[in-house]
């Protein structure tokens, strides 16, 4: 949930995945100039949602690799797929909607299954809507990195 520091990325950059919190776009920017794979912007629905993200994508002509999470539900894919942003968390709030008290302890594994296929399902057809291609369904990560246009010339 926070930036690393450059120290941390000349560490570990050849065994971690790097996906930092950052609040600007100039710390987005930096990070990414360090090594970060992702990027997560703090409280994007407190601060404007996926008009916030449109904005940003917008200003920076769609380079930076975002991934949001926390907040999201099936209504809300389209409008974050159309602004462009490449990762979208299913977390708690898509699998259990507002019955997360009725799961302690007792987790229905169908009604989890059929939660998720219902997020892959709606994230492809926002894709397809807005004619970006759903990038799971590549296989080769090179061709998937340039696919992203996001990371060429990073040296990744």
């Amino acid at each position: 949930m926070l930036p690393f520091s450059k120290k941390t990325y000349n560490k570990y950059k050849n065994k971690l995945l790097f996906i930092p919190g950052v609040e600007t776009v100039a710390q987005a920017f930096e990070q990414i100039s360090w090594g970060a794979h992702l990027i997560k912007f703090f409280n994007t629905e407190n601060f404007g949602g996926a008009q916030r993200i449109k904005t940003i994508q917008g200003a920076t002509h769609n380079t930076l690799p975002i991934l949001v999470t926390g907040g999201m539900r099936l209504e809300k894919i389209f409008e974050y797929v159309e602004a462009r942003v490449l990762v979208i968390g299913a977390g708690f709030d898509i699998i259990l909607e507002n019955g997360q008290q009725n799961f302690q302890g007792n987790l229905d594994k169908v009604f989890i299954k059929n939660k998720l296929l219902a997020y892959v399902k709606r994230v492809k057809e926002s894709r397809k809507k807005t004619n970006q291609q759903y990038l799971s369904e590549e296989k080769n990560t090179d061709k998937l990195l340039k696919m992203t246009g996001r990371f060429i010339g990073n040296g990744r």
